[in-house]
């Protein structure tokens, strides 16, 4: 059997953007929290401190409702848990242009690495064409839009991020041959494949969470997108009027000041700092505004009292968090599920990374059925008929991939 067709299997691929690298599969151990089981959420972090190998997982978005004593109330339809993490029987990494094995050395296993990162990509023998379902017309898009600035003008929040959803029907063949046709058309430096017995997560993400480099905490949120130009005369425009645009500034900074404060509550006095404002990135289809917020924290600060602190992140709630979040539970057609969650790893010393889970596909594996989201930030500013659009734009990488 090959080794991406074990039931847990990631697969973090090289980009010069990648903090780092990895091809793991196999669990020795696994922590999962649902619906229906009864584990706290601090019970994760005894789990991690027994970790003698990296440890690899998500928190889904509907894990809010663990890390805020609020009454939420979506669920995972997507086919996600909750939370789920693994610690992996076999770990390789890229260094220096090959894959070095983290966990015994195995000729055959690095063969078949080697051979994962190799193979062509190219359509699947058994491709089914999957017709996906966008759900918001632009009407009633417009129809939401107008409840929200509604809300923004009482000042029950003064930013939103709204998100809408494609829904396909049919089995995935080749899931991972898929994501590698994604990964080239993003190349997207948080990017990420994870399979399991439930679900396969496609995810070509340019967005870090969260990153703790000893006693070091940073956050990049994004806020702000336009596209490439079809020539280097109008690539050059859009970045100016992306770097120019009071809107899209806002936006970016609002977040900031939210992750700030979400930063302030488990910083070490006087330490939380700004190194990058509304920063332009940019990658193979999209530019970016990114900013970097960093901190300070006590060595024996715990993971789930980082995730409890700044999860869910801003960049796809809102601001004020709470109440943004309470309503788009009401808005939104669905609960997002995996989607607007984070994927990552945790080393055995601590440190972490982990993504936001945008740009991306989840397929539920029982109901053969494929979930594509995105969304936008809504502020006064905002405009109701480029907001759809540009979900539109953020979603067109993905959608592609599936014909």
């Amino acid at each position: 059997m090959p080794i991406w067709e074990n039931e847990f299997f990631t697969f973090i691929p090289p980009n010069e953007k990648t903090p780092q690298a990895f091809v793991a599969w196999g669990a020795k151990r696994v922590f999962q929290i649902n619906e229906n089981n009864t584990h706290s959420f601090e019970e994760l972090d005894a789990w991690l401190n027994e970790a003698t190998h990296p440890v690899f997982g998500y928190l889904a978005y509907e894990a809010k409702k663990l890390t805020e004593n609020l009454a939420y109330k979506n669920t995972c339809e997507d086919g996600s848990d909750l939370v789920k993490f693994f610690e992996a029987e076999h770990v390789y990494t890229f260094q220096n242009n090959r894959w070095v094995a983290v966990t015994e050395e195995q000729p055959n296993e690095r063969s078949e690495v080697e051979a994962l990162w190799d193979f062509a990509i190219a359509p699947p023998t058994h491709h089914e064409k999957i017709v996906f379902t966008c759900e918001e017309t632009q009407a009633t898009y417009l129809e939401k839009f107008k409840h929200i600035q509604a809300q923004i003008q009482r000042g029950n929040y003064y930013e939103t991020n709204f998100c809408m959803g494609f829904t396909g029907q049919g089995k995935l063949h080749a899931p991972l041959e898929d994501f590698k046709r994604l990964n080239e058309k993003t190349e997207a430096p948080y990017a990420v494949y994870y399979s399991d017995s439930n679900i396969h997560l496609l995810c070509s993400s340019p967005e870090l969470f969260v990153k703790r480099e000893g006693n070091t905490l940073t956050s990049s949120p994004i806020k702000g997108t336009i596209k490439r130009g079809s020539n280097a005369e109008e690539d050059v425009m859009n970045q100016a009027n992306l770097l120019n645009s009071e809107k899209e500034r806002s936006e970016n900074i609002m977040i900031v000041d939210l992750v700030r404060n979400d930063l302030s509550r488990i910083a070490t006095k006087n330490s939380v700092r700004v190194e990058a404002l509304c920063a332009l990135h940019s990658f193979k289809n999209l530019h970016h505004l990114i900013s970097d917020v960093s901190c300070d924290i006590a060595p024996t600060t715990s993971f789930t009292t980082i995730m409890k602190a700044l999860f869910p992140m801003g960049s796809m709630t809102g601001a004020p968090k709470i109440s943004s979040v309470m309503d788009m539970e009401k808005m939104e057609q669905r609960s997002r599920g995996l989607y607007s969650g984070t994927f990552g790893y945790i080393l055995p010393n601590g440190d972490f990374s982990f993504n936001v889970i945008i740009r991306s596909a989840i397929h539920n594996r029982h109901t053969a059925t494929t979930y594509v989201n995105v969304g936008s930030a809504i502020t006064r500013a905002a405009v109701g008929e480029q907001e759809y659009e540009e979900c539109f734009l953020k979603a067109a990488a993905t959608l592609a991939i599936f014909e």
